[in-house]
């Protein structure tokens, strides 16, 4: 029987959304500085959520449905702060402002840090605190010393700061973790459509079994945001993904060639995080064998796509389940691309007859390196994903 038109590409996205990783110097430190005042970073940001940010120093991320009106948000580094006991500062000082503004979910908040200023190496007793106008207050602080940055999330602005403390509120993440935080876009193309369909999805997962390619003992991080999109827990695939209904039920909200922050502020179990990736700038989709084609599996299978140019793509196929869905990617090749490439039939001869799923990835991928994840196992990807279904005979 023929492929299931339309299954097997919506069954694709599944691929998307489970992450699965097909093909599954010195360290430059961000130190912030002390000499000059650096000018206000203005940004409005209103209901439908933004970032707030001072490159290399300071991201607010404020989710949709935070606020009900646009509000003109300032951040600056505080020069002159109240009550500032010398020695004990690991970061410059921060007013977020502007003052008496409230959120009705809280919004994460991270810092730079440096061991230059704190005049010794850092442990976890570091904490953001806050100036509630009579002297300086802990928050509850994950660190990623990797990149140094300390998170926390925030209900109010003020003055913020990351200090030395004897105080608890710091969690120690446990090594041996897996995650896989994806941005990713399903391409959908048939002949006869003018246009490819698109659908974005943003999804965060995280195993304490180093599998990122399997779902074993998946693991719930307190809150994640991806720039200005707040994820949600989806128990079905055992994940944080971003619900589009929230964005108006546009489908395509992803940026070609933008850079995107994920934010984790993680728990006893999920170590806290912060990592970018960039989204690819081309969009690689398949064109041909079209979507139910019936092909031989002893003859060479030309395939070709629309978005050729810089980089490569990779190709996975392998045979279809009921629901069509891919399950066993058998073949995986990366090539320049260029467009077209030739599955030969000596390739094809691994396959059985059937209903087989053909998939075409571009992607920009790096691995995860902050303490407690296992950089083998974890990785942070900007991917393009398009795939046709072919019956081999």
């Amino acid at each position: 029987m023929p492929p299931r038109k339309g299954l097997l590409l919506w069954g694709i996205v599944l691929l998307l959304a489970m992450a699965l990783a097909l093909g599954c110097s010195d360290d430059d430190e961000d130190t912030p500085t002390n000499g000059g005042a650096n000018p206000p970073t203005t940004t409005s940001i209103g209901p439908l959520g933004g970032v707030l940010q001072i490159a290399g120093q300071v991201v607010l991320t404020i989710a949709p449905g935070a606020l009900t009106d646009t509000v003109e948000f300032t951040v600056q580094q505080n020069l002159s702060p109240t009550a500032l006991p010398d020695g004990f500062f690991a970061s410059n000082v921060y007013t977020i402002g502007p003052s008496g503004t409230l959120f009705t979910i809280p919004a994460p908040l991270s810092l730079t840090f440096s061991e230059t200023m704190l005049g010794k190496p850092f442990d976890t007793s570091l904490q953001i605190f806050t100036n509630s106008g009579s002297g300086w207050d802990p928050l509850t602080t994950v660190l990623d010393s990797a990149n140094h940055l300390a998170v926390t999330t925030i209900s109010h602005l003020s003055d913020f700061a990351v200090r030395a403390d004897t105080g608890s509120g710091s969690v120690t993440p446990p090594e041996g973790f897996s995650a896989a935080l994806v941005v990713g876009r399903m391409i959908m193309w048939q002949e006869g459509m003018q246009e490819p369909m698109k659908m974005d999805q943003i999804l965060a997962r995280f195993d304490s079994s180093l599998t990122p390619c399997t779902i074993v003992n998946p693991q719930q991080a307190d809150t994640v945001y991806c720039n200005q999109y707040g994820l949600v827990w989806w128990p079905d695939v055992s994940a944080h993904t971003y619900d589009f209904s929230n964005n108006g039920g546009t489908m395509e909200f992803l940026g070609l060639g933008t850079e995107y922050v994920f934010t984790v502020v993680g728990n006893a179990a999920v170590p806290s995080l912060v990592d970018t990736i960039t989204f690819p700038s081309l969009e690689p989709y398949l064109t041909y064998p079209p979507d139910g084609e019936t092909v031989s599996r002893y003859s060479d299978l030309v395939l070709t796509w629309a978005g050729s140019g810089a980089g490569s793509v990779g190709i996975a196929m392998g045979p279809m389940n009921n629901d069509g869905q891919v399950t066993d990617t058998s073949l995986f090749i990366e090539v320049p691309n260029t467009g077209t490439y030739t599955i030969t039939s000596s390739q094809m001869g691994i396959f059985g007859t059937g209903d087989h799923g053909i998939v075409l990835i571009h992607q920009n991928r790096d691995a995860i390196t902050t303490p407690g994840y296992n950089s083998e196992n974890s990785f942070i990807s900007g991917r393009i994903i398009s795939a046709t279904g072919v019956m081999l005979q």
